[in-house]
């Protein structure tokens, strides 16, 4: 079983090839591939999709026409953080195919936090009474944000008052729009989730002051 601790980070894998045919096995080919744990459906890994991507090798790898034992390493990295899938081996020859029967699960991770600018009103903001406020933030994940939380003291406590699911997007403007607040100082930070159950909240709070007429 092999731990990669966040989607993006590589790893090796290293295929151990024998022909065993006695002679030459001609124009040898060897591919990697995986499989999710609960599928029964193998598939080579290439560089543009699936749970697990090719990094810098070529899937096939031509080895040609061998007589003995070559190891064949590819390079890999998660694509989607997952509790688990399988990758195996697979040559084949001009003559002959040849399945591992062993196979590596595979584990990937997100350890990484989100990361949350504020952006809009500006830290220290002084506003006069209006219809609405738009709190704008941008939100940054290395794999997938779930929701974001708008905190603030309106109400005297400082405690979520909103919260983005469906609209959030990673590394854009984002906004939550407060109706009705009333006049006095206030603090407003917001916390973002991602899909590993990672959270954060921007380094700071920022201060609003709404005026009286």
């Amino acid at each position: 079983s092999i731990n990669v601790s966040n989607p993006g980070n590589t790893f090796n894998a290293t295929c151990n090839v024998t022909c065993s045919d006695g002679d030459f096995c001609m124009n040898t080919q060897v591919y990697i591939q995986q499989n999710t744990s609960s599928g029964n459906k193998w598939s080579n890994i290439n560089a543009s999709s699936g749970d697990l991507i090719l990094e810098g090798s070529s899937n096939p790898q031509a080895l040609g026409n061998i007589n003995s034992t070559k190891l064949v390493n590819f390079t890999l990295k998660g694509n989607a953080v997952l509790a688990d899938t399988n990758i195996r081996c697979n040559a084949s020859s001009d003559y002959s195919s040849r399945i591992s029967p062993e196979t590596a699960t595979i584990s990937i991770n997100d350890n990484i936090a989100p990361n949350v600018t504020l952006v809009r009103p500006l830290n220290n903001s002084v506003e006069s009474p209006v219809p609405f406020v738009k709190f704008e933030y941008i939100p940054f994940d290395n794999y997938k944000l779930r929701n974001c939380s708008l905190y603030a003291n309106f109400t005297g406590v400082f405690s979520e008052n909103l919260t983005n699911t469906s609209t959030l997007i990673s590394a854009q403007v984002n906004n939550f729009t407060v109706s009705n607040i009333s006049v006095g100082n206030y603090v407003w930070n917001v916390l973002c989730l991602d899909e590993a159950n990672n959270s954060n909240f921007s380094i700071s709070n920022f201060t609003l002051l709404i005026t009286g007429d």
